[in-house]
């Protein structure tokens, strides 16, 4: 899955060398915290988040179906 959230943000941002991804867990979810520039958070997170949207439910569908995914995005 983090290869996957890898290659997707970083083909959607501007600066691509600037993306950081840090995995965590919290209980039985899985936690992805996205960090992009400033200049590539709202292009990211898209219309009324439909980006964001997109992203969290392709790298949900690459998960096992009883694992719970949480994408959160910050600015740098």
């Amino acid at each position: 899955m983090l290869e996957l959230l890898q290659y997707v943000v970083k083909s959607l941002v501007h600066q691509p060398d600037k993306v950081k991804i840090e995995e965590s867990n919290e209980k039985d979810i899985i936690i992805f915290s996205v960090f992009v520039d400033d200049s590539d958070l709202g292009q990211l997170i898209g219309k009324e988040g439909s980006t964001a949207k997109a992203i969290r439910t392709l790298v949900r569908s690459m998960g096992k179906s009883h694992e719970k995914v949480a994408i959160k995005f910050y600015a740098l």
